[in-house]
């Protein structure tokens, strides 16, 4: 999925389900559109999911996980499983217990439960933000899950979080703090989608060439280039790792 939209230049849709009914109705639309795209799930999506008698987002994320799994078969599109914003505070009560879940589905040789994870530490000072970062993206490597973090804030409410009060210059990344997390993590960036964007388009274009100035041996695609050249590029990961729920023929 990552590869093809990379290479003919568009994005996927992604979108956020509560029920099995919007799972349903995001599924038809993918497959009416013939488009893979990517259904994710918040902390209120997962504890609305496992009713009020339970009222556990990591249940409720698993149960809407499986059942999306189970639906997809029907469909020849492609589709990627993500977990949305997840703040510092709710680490040990949602996404540390989704990535048990898959250790567990990956130790018995199946497919970790979701291709992603997004983790929102932007609350944090930046340190702070970088050393859980780094906790969780080891755990997510381990099983071959994307980790997403949130350098900045993106403005306005999601999902109970309400960041409208932030000034204009805090919902983009500074350089410097790109350039912070580039060398911590050496991470593959994306732009989070969010307004004046157009504006900004040029400094937001510029963040990785500084990183690539400053650190001219992490170039991306001359290294890998070179590298498959050489044989030395990074194994390729096993088929049950890579980023999809179901392919059809």
């Amino acid at each position: 999925m990552l590869e093809t939209a990379k290479k003919e230049g568009y994005a996927y849709p992604a979108v956020n389900v509560t029920t099995i009914e919007v799972i349903n109705g995001a599924l038809r639309a993918f497959s009416e559109a013939k488009s893979d795209g990517i259904i994710q799930v918040s902390i209120g999506g997962g504890k609305f999911a496992s009713g009020t008698s339970v009222g556990s987002s990591a249940i409720g994320a698993i149960v809407l996980a499986e059942a999306t799994r189970r639906l997809a078969e029907e469909h020849k599109v492609l589709v990627g499983l993500h977990t949305d914003h997840c703040q510092p505070e709710h680490v040990d009560t949602f996404l540390r217990p989704l990535l048990a879940e898959s250790r567990r589905r990956v130790e018995r040789g199946e497919a970790p439960l979701f291709n992603s994870h997004m983790l929102d530490a932007s609350t944090l000072p930046m340190a702070e933000n970088l050393k859980l970062s780094q906790e969780l993206l080891k755990e997510c490597a381990e099983l071959g899950i994307v980790l997403e973090i949130e350098i900045g804030v993106v403005g306005g409410e999601e999902d109970g979080v309400d960041n409208s009060g932030h000034p204009a210059d805090k919902l983009y990344t500074s350089p410097e703090d790109m350039l912070m997390t580039y060398e911590a993590l050496a991470p593959i960036g994306k732009i989070h989608a969010c307004g004046h964007l157009r504006q900004r388009s040029r400094r937001l274009q510029a963040r990785p060439r500084q990183a690539e100035a400053q650190h001219p041996a992490r170039r991306s695609g001359r290294r890998s280039r070179q590298a498959r050249r050489r044989g030395t590029h990074a194994p390729r990961l096993p088929r049950r790792f890579r980023f999809r729920t179901v392919r059809h023929p």
